[in-house]
Order: C-alpha cells, then sequence, then structure tokens
C-alpha cells in the first residue's frame, strides 16, 4: 500500500505560516467534535479496546491548533486524521510541493479501515499512552509552534491529549516526562501518516479517494483594508447575497470599524456547487456580491462536527 502523507511534523508549521500570509486574517476552531457513543460498543475476550461504532462516532483524531500564523489559518484547518466508528478515515493530504490555500477543501482524502484494523489503530494508540485521560506536554524552550492534540474516543472513555511543539528535537530544557511523551507521541502520528507502520497486510485500507463533502462552513468578511486586492473577483454563485448570508460571528482578527464576519454552514446542492468551483484547476480568491467584493474562508465539517458559531482562537503556548 502507498504511505498515507499525512506527517507533517516540522514543515507542517512552515507551510502554514505560508499558507495563511496570502489569506486576510480571522482566527478559530470551527466546531468542537461532538464524541457521542455508538449504537453498538464491540468487546472481545482477547483483550480488543471497545469502541463506538455508529457512522458519526469520532474514535481517533489528530488535529493541529495556534501558532504563529495568520488567525485564519484556524479557521479553515481541519484535522489531519479522523478515524470514525464505522470505519471510515478522513485525512488531510497536502501536497508537499505547493502551496494550497483551499487545503482543507481540495485535499481532503477518505479511506475504510476494517474493524481489525480499527483495534489495531487503538491498540498503538494505548501504547503511546493516549487511552489514559486527558494531559498536556510541551516543548519547552521554543515558541510560536502549533500544539497537536490527539483525542481518543475508546476504552469507555474519551482522552484528549495535547503535544505544544510536537515533530521538533526536544530542548534541555524540556522535562524528561515531557521529552518521553513527545517522543512516543511523535513516533504513534508518524505511523499514522504510514500506517504499513501499524497495521498488518491483510487490514491495510484501499488507496484513498477524495472526501466527498456534504456540509461547508462559511466565514464572510469584507476584504482587509490592508491586503492587497484581489484581481478578477468570481461573482457569487448562490441566491442568497454575500451580506446576508449566515449569522453574525465573534471571530477575532476580521472584525474593522465599519463592518464584521458572518458564519454560514451551508449542506446539499449549496455546498455542492460551492465544492465543485473550489475543487477547479483556478479557483476563485474573492468574491462579488450586489457590486461589493467579500472574503469568504472555507471550512469541510466532518462527520461529528456541527459548525458555526465560531469562537477567537486560543494563543499558542511558548
Amino acid at each position: 500500500m502507498t504511505a498515507i502523507p499525512t506527517e507533517v511534523p516540522i514543515a507542517f508549521t512552515s507551510t502554514r505560516r505560508r499558507v495563511l500570509v496570502a489569506f486576510l486574517g480571522l482566527g478559530a476552531a470551527a466546531a468542537a467534535p461532538r464524541l457521542a457513543r455508538g449504537q453498538g460498543t464491540p468487546t472481545s475476550d482477547d483483550g480488543a479496546i471497545p469502541y463506538p461504532t455508529g457512522a458519526d462516532d469520532l474514535v481517533l483524531r489528530v488535529e493541529d491548533a495556534g501558532g504563529f500564523v495568520p488567525v485564519e489559518v484556524n479557521l479553515t484547518n481541519v484535522p489531519r486524521f479522523s478515524l470514525y466508528g464505522d470505519g471510515r478515515l478522513i485525512l488531510l493530504v497536502p501536497d508537499p510541493e505547493a502551496f494550497d490555500p483551499l487545503a482543507s477543501v481540495r485535499a481532503l482524502m477518505e479511506t475504510r479501515l476494517s474493524p481489525a484494523a480499527v483495534r489495531e489503530v487503538l491498540a498503538a494508540a494505548q501504547t503511546a499512552g493516549l487511552l489514559g485521560g486527558d494531559q498536556e506536554y510541551a516543548n519547552a524552550g521554543v515558541t510560536d509552534l502549533p500544539t497537536t492534540t490527539i483525542t481518543t474516543n475508546a476504552g469507555g472513555a474519551v482522552s484528549r491529549v495535547s503535544a505544544y511543539g510536537l515533530g521538533l528535537p526536544a530542548t534541555e530544557m524540556t522535562p524528561a516526562r515531557d521529552r518521553d511523551a513527545l517522543t512516543r507521541l511523535a513516533a504513534f502520528v508518524a505511523g499514522l501518516g504510514d500506517l504499513d507502520r501499524v497495521l498488518t497486510a491483510a487490514d491495510r485500507p484501499p488507496a484513498p479517494e477524495p472526501y466527498a463533502i456534504e456540509r461547508l462552513q462559511l466565514i464572510v468578511a469584507p476584504p482587509n483594508p490592508n491586503a492587497e486586492p484581489v484581481p478578477d473577483p468570481a461573482e457569487w454563485p448562490l441566491d442568497t447575497p454575500l451580506a446576508d448570508l449566515g449569522d453574525p460571528a465573534d471571530v477575532g482578527g476580521i472584525s474593522y470599524p465599519e463592518a464584521s464576519a458572518r458564519c454560514a454552514v451551508l449542506a446539499g446542492e449549496d455546498a455542492a456547487a460551492l465544492v465543485d468551483l473550489l475543487r477547479a484547476e483556478n479557483p476563485p480568491a474573492a468574491w462579488t456580491s450586489d457590486g461589493e467584493t467579500f472574503q469568504v474562508l472555507f471550512r469541510p465539517l466532518l462527520p461529528d462536527e456541527t459548525g458555526c458559531p465560531v469562537a477567537a482562537a486560543t494563543p499558542a503556548a511558548g
């Protein structure tokens, strides 16, 4: 099986910087995951870890947030790895050689793991210390880096383990406890980027295909007055004007004296029409609606996410 390139430790920060300097300036995570229990919870006598089996039940997620980046990065960023109870695996697979500000729409892929493969992934997570409750670790003495959060919903409990500066060599200032944990977590995340390391040959999934986006969260705002004008903005294709779309949203970094941001969640034909435009070879970088120009940030919603309201971004650790 071809490795799934979801490992982005050190290059990830610089990529996020490059990607989002080109955008305008917002900030916040789209929606907290809904960690519901599934209809069934598999159990066995062989020590396998039980987990919820509903199609929308999040079992394991790896996501990054924060760091010294324009605030819109956290509005458009999606988790790099989301595994659900029915084995559906949704991955962010950006092109490492190209900058794409619409990567969250254009680089989402999906495949499916068998129940045996899910159990193997959870066994690796347990070995990495991810099923023992909430924990926080930090690479001391480094600043402006993202925090990686690994959420597991297995063994009858939800655990969130966060690691600041994951993927960088530990500094001399990093306590031994954190240094050991960061090493384990980095190895686990690297294994998710190459499932050949984690799964037996019989349980490896098929090659990922583009994720079928069903819902989009949109943040709409006037262009940043300090940014360069975007040439040739596209005409907004939906019936509802951008000035009226959604509801006012508390989004740090894009409210100007005369205007503020709005947030909307679109589904069905409206979402499908926009996804087609955004996945085209030359997608629009800005939009006009009723004679006004707007900045629109797009963020696909995953099965367990609800979308708006948007909250302000959390500052990075340091």
